[in-house]
């Protein structure tokens, strides 16, 4: 009796779902062929939108997009589930509504100096925090470069501040004031406050990070130079905080959360729920590739590669859409049959399953405890292979060929991989360059090839199924094989086995240092990566991070061990 209800519920379920897929499906495919896109942008934004809206409409005719201006604040998260750009201050008016959201760009305020100021060395030991900054403002007597290097130097500090909306409201947030003072502080225009910090060897100003970078070289302005900013406030740049070197550094680390975030803010595109409309999907799409380039003609800042490529898998995850004039009952052509066999099944199964769940819960207790944890007596090192520093291997084979991949340790750290982006056969790769890179859920790694040569041929077993990366590092999981060009030379640089046991510790003493020192304790978002027992690292450490965190693993923990 109980077997025939639950076919019978199973069966009416069947049906109900059915129809609801359906008819979800032949409403999302009515959309996806729609062919004109409602946007709302606040007033603060609407140049950039308009830009983004008139190119996009150049390029495809086809598509037609409606935009309106609706002022500052939030009120456009009350029009629906049109898509709606704003920054940081409107999208803090609407923290109490659930949002569909993605980045698109950034704008960015820095203090700068005189490249040849005479503390330019001790400025960027030392740097100035936030509560130094305030004092300069507030207190004309301590505006001189003593008061911010603790000694009796009486040498002037002249401030400049670009006369921009934006900037000044960045720099009233960041010093904690009410408004700017006034007195003794000269504004001007974006080009003038940069000349005169150019010619001012003394001076200090604020300005968007647009205004300084050089469309040359893709470095600072000459003869410009952007302060550091202490922002721990403990007296000194820590390794954490020194991010200047060039703008494409100090962008990333932006993005990472370095940087105050009181001195700049996001351009988000928000809606209700996320895109599935084709049009506002490949309008998003296109606005994360080549929309970025009329980002920096608006004044504003474009996203590192590697956040485009985390932002836009936000709208790639594939929507499985069925076409509106399929019947909404095909699906009932599977002989019921088919269906009670497998409840049966289901249920026979369930049974067993049952009396020998009992038998090994005390087994599956100590083995889940076991995969828990996370360090070099579970990292799986394969002999007979050549290991980099970088966390690849190279194993040569009888015909000369040397197959490559990635070793347990790094699969043990990221988790499960779902995508695996792979150069093409005939390529050369040159040892310590990138080879491939390895993706989960939006978030990549570049990895290094440990050997130089020509690719022979790719794993294409990992297209259908990456996750042999996780399960068989060093057997199913390879990813190339090479014909080595400098196989002998190479090797000397490499690790055998037993070596690299010994090399392993170091490598958690590594990650833990790298967790401690990027992680702030205050960021509540993230769950505590270590077992309480011993500081022992969890499995997957990596996998509960975002992107932001990833960025930063690959630049000072993976970079570094080239």
């Amino acid at each position: 009796m109980k077997t025939f209800r639950l076919i019978f519920i199973s069966c009416l379920m069947f049906v109900f779902i059915g129809i609801g897929v359906s008819q979800d499906n032949s409403e999302r495919a009515v959309a996806q062929t729609q062919t004109v896109i409602s946007i709302t942008s606040t007033h603060d934004l609407m140049d950039l939108t308009s830009a983004w809206v008139k190119e996009y409409g150049r390029l495809k005719p086809e598509v037609k997009i409606q935009l309106e201006n609706i002022g500052e604040g939030g009120e456009a998260l009350r029009l629906g589930n049109n898509l709606c750009f704003i920054s940081n201050k409107s999208l803090k008016a609407t923290q109490d509504v659930a949002l569909w959201q993605m980045v698109l760009g950034r704008d960015v305020t820095v203090a700068v100096i005189n490249a040849k100021n005479p503390y330019l060395n001790e400025l960027y030991q030392k740097g100035i925090s936030a509560e130094a900054f305030s004092t300069l403002f507030i207190n004309q007597n301590k505006r001189n470069w003593g008061s911010v290097l603790s000694d009796e130097n009486t040498n002037p500090i002249r401030l400049y501040i670009s006369d921009n909306k934006e900037v000044k409201s960045c720099v009233v947030s960041f010093l904690n004031l009410q408004q700017i003072p006034a007195e003794g502080v000269l504004f001007g225009k974006p080009d003038a406050v940069v000349s005169a910090v150019q010619k001012d060897i003394y001076a200090i100003g604020f300005c968007k990070l647009i205004d300084v970078q050089s469309d040359i070289n893709q470095d600072w302005l000459e003869n410009i130079r952007p302060l550091p900013i202490d922002k721990n406030a403990n007296g000194r740049i820590d390794f954490m905080e020194d991010i200047y070197k060039d703008p494409a550094v100090f962008l990333r680390a932006v993005w990472i959360g370095k940087f105050p975030k009181a001195l700049y803010s996001n351009i988000f595109a928000v809606s209700n729920q996320r895109p599935v409309f084709e049009a506002e999907v490949a309008f998003l799409n296109w606005i994360l590739t080549d929309g970025q380039s009329l980002l920096t003609k608006q004044g504003f800042c474009s996203l590192t590669e590697s956040e485009r490529h985390s932002q836009l898998a936000k709208i790639s995850e594939p929507i499985i859409i069925d076409s509106p004039e399929k019947n909404a009952f095909s699906w009932m052509i599977i002989p019921l049959s088919i269906l009670v066999i497998f409840i049966l099944l289901s249920i026979v199964i369930n049974r067993f399953l049952r009396h020998k769940r009992s038998i090994r819960n005390n087994a599956v207790g100590k083995s889940i405890a076991i995969a828990d944890v996370f360090d070099e007596h579970t990292v799986d090192v394969a002999g007979g292979v050549f290991y980099s520093k970088a966390h690849t291997w190279a194993f040569m084979e009888r015909d000369g060929t040397v197959k490559t991949g990635i070793d347990d340790f790094l699969q043990h750290t990221i988790g499960l991989i779902t995508r695996v982006e792979m150069k093409k056969p005939g390529e050369m790769i040159k040892k310590g360059e990138h080879a491939f890179s390895i993706i989960q859920a939006g978030k990549q790694l570049q990895i290094y090839s440990p050997v130089s040569g020509i690719i022979k041929e790719q794993n294409a077993g990992l297209d259908s199924d990456p996750s042999f990366l996780n399960s068989s590092p060093y057997c199913a999981g390879w990813v190339y094989m090479i014909e080595p060009s400098d196989w002998h030379k190479e090797t000397q640089t490499l690790s055998m086995a037993d070596k690299y046991k010994k090399y392993l510790p170091t490598e958690f003493i590594r990650l833990k240092d790298f967790l401690a020192h990027t992680i702030n304790s205050d960021v509540q978002k993230y769950a505590n990566p270590m077992l309480q027992d011993g500081g022992a690292l969890k499995d997957n450490v990596l996998s509960g991070f975002g992107p932001e965190i990833w960025e930063d693993f690959q630049t000072n923990f993976l970079d570094k061990s080239k």
